[in-house]
């Protein structure tokens, strides 16, 4: 096997760079021909500490959302949807609608998701509350049948779940009396694609 040993290599050819093996070096950057592949030994690092990034993966755990209620919720002796009127974080503008209480997949974000509702429930009162997928498929339900305990109960439902992109998922919540919880609130995260 031959080897060249040389200083500097310089480009011919003004802004045309130079070309070895199909891997393109110019003043502007390297270029890994379609199909070609960039390869770290084991043990390398890339750095990109103070770099601009374009195309380098993506966020971890987005879109994520927490949304609440601005009061007490309302519970009716039929199935109704919470009412996040007030969304304290999100990392895709939009993603939660609190004109429709849904979050919706932005385009491109399809993946698996989980979900937790923490809601109130008054004693000796029956309650359900369903976490649903598309309005039909239910991800999570709970119901409770004339708990005995007194005071209100606050309580936890988490469900993960397959989303694709424009798959949306909403919160209802069902009172066998008419009754008044609590501040209640809902949190989403993709895990990942």
């Amino acid at each position: 096997m031959s080897e060249i040993q040389v200083d500097t290599v310089s480009e011919k050819t003004s802004a045309s760079g130079v070309t070895v093996d199909g891997v393109v070096v110019k003043d502007s950057g390297l270029t890994i021909p379609s199909g070609g592949t960039l390869t770290v030994a084991s043990g390398g690092t890339i750095n990109i500490t103070g770099a601009t990034q374009t195309g380098f993966g993506v966020a971890l755990n987005t879109p994520d959302f927490l949304a609440a209620t601005t009061s007490s919720s309302t519970w009716t002796t039929s199935y109704t949807i919470f009412t996040f009127a007030n969304v304290i974080s999100e990392s895709d503008a939009g993603s939660y609608n609190t004109s429709t209480n849904r979050f919706t997949v932005p385009t491109g974000k399809g993946g698996t998701y989980m979900f937790a509702i923490n809601f109130n429930v008054n004693a000796g009162i029956g309650w359900g509350v369903k976490t649903l997928k598309n309005s039909t498929t239910e991800l999570w339900w709970s119901m409770d049948n004339y708990a005995p305990y007194g005071g209100t109960r606050v309580i936890t439902g988490v469900c993960i779940a397959e989303l694709a992109a424009a798959d949306y998922i909403e919160w209802h919540k069902w009172g066998s009396t008419g009754f008044t919880g609590g501040a209640d609130s809902v949190y989403g995260v993709r895990l990942h694609a």
